[in-house]
């Protein structure tokens, strides 16, 4: 909460964990999105997450192409932190 005060954007927020590591369950890749404040829409964007402590996260930007397998498994887990109403 305090970050998206520090940060005019606001938070980015996790619409779906798209792969989780296999051997570390504090990694996950994710798709996240984030408002628009000046017009409509949402900025977009996929990267591998890796929780410090609560509230404290390490972040980089990630190729879901080029993912390994043998580390992350996919998981598609849907957490929708936006609260957007599914498309019919």
């Amino acid at each position: 909460m305090l970050k998206s005060y520090l940060t005019w954007s606001g938070d980015w927020k996790t619409q779906t964990i798209i792969y989780s590591n296999k051997e570390n369950p504090k990694k996950t890749i994710e798709y996240q999105m984030q408002p628009n404040r000046f017009g409509f829409g949402y900025k977009k964007r996929i990267v591998e997450r890796y929780k410090i402590v609560p509230f404290i996260d390490w972040t980089t930007d990630n190729d879901t192409l080029t993912v390994d397998t043998t580390l992350w498994k996919k998981t598609e887990k849907n957490t929708n932190e936006l609260q957007l109403k599914p498309e019919l």
